[in-house]
């Protein structure tokens, strides 16, 4: 079984000096802790600009395609051609997409731009991770877990991922997915004791995911939180890397 980390990040982060800074460092550090995969999507779509961000995912992703899955971002200023843009991302190997409506300024309730994305990530069957938060830092903006709700209702046919939820989002996330089927979680935010068990009691191992935050955050952490869990073997297994491998199409 290969470990998949669904979410990661590559490029500079604004804020303070990263260890990892550099393809190569981000698999020293998958190589130390025996991540065989990660999803990965440019801070600098996140802080600049989403097509320069994509085209720093892609140029990343070029490193070891074996082993990073580039996701595209995607904000209001793609302009009219949004739509026709991640349909050039999906020719270019992406495989899925991330929104992040506190960083670009936009609502998830009230946004007719997003509709046409959220179309289009139907059609090309990917998974879209929100996350509400880039890493658990209490100084970093968030967005309210309960507004993916709303999207989960309205497209049904589009796997959302819940990413950066913590102990004090916990139970909005579950009620959210316990109403939504399509609503999944990743986990690199998660500081709850026994969060990973509750998660897989409340909704089913199949719908959670691990994530890490790297290179934001150490990857060790994320790991020994599911490794650590009093689960399943079989239920390791599926957060570990079975669901991202379904998810991906990998």
């Amino acid at each position: 079984m290969a470990v998949i980390d669904i979410c990661g990040y590559c490029g500079v982060w604004p804020y303070w000096p990263l260890r990892a800074k550099t393809p190569t460092d981000l698999l020293n550090l998958m190589d130390r802790w025996k991540i065989d995969r990660i999803a990965l999507t440019s801070l600098k779509a996140i802080f600049a600009g989403c097509r320069d961000g994509n085209d720093e995912t892609r140029r990343v992703i070029k490193e070891e395609p074996s082993r990073m899955i580039a996701f595209a971002a995607a904000s209001p200023d793609l302009g009219t051609r949004a739509c026709e843009y991640i349909e050039e991302c999906q020719h270019m190997g992406m495989r899925g997409l991330r929104l992040f409506p506190q960083h670009h300024r936009f609502r998830l309730d009230e946004s007719p731009w997003l509709a046409s994305i959220l179309k289009m990530a139907s059609k090309l069957a990917w998974p879209v991770l929100i996350p509400i938060r880039l890493m658990m830092n209490w100084g970093l903006p968030t967005l309210d877990v309960r507004t993916i709700g709303g999207i989960a209702a309205a497209y049904s046919h589009v796997q959302f991922i819940i990413g950066g939820v913590n102990y004090g989002e916990l139970a909005d996330a579950l009620a959210v997915m316990n109403r939504y089927n399509n609503v999944a979680i990743e986990t690199s935010c998660l500081q709850s004791l026994g969060g990973v068990k509750l998660l897989a009691d409340e909704v089913g191992p199949e719908r959670v995911l691990l994530g890490t935050g790297l290179p934001l955050q150490y990857p060790s952490a994320g790991l020994a939180k599911i490794e650590h869990a009093e689960i399943s073997d079989r239920a390791k297994e599926l957060i570990l890397g079975l669901n991202a491998e379904r998810l991906l199409g990998l």
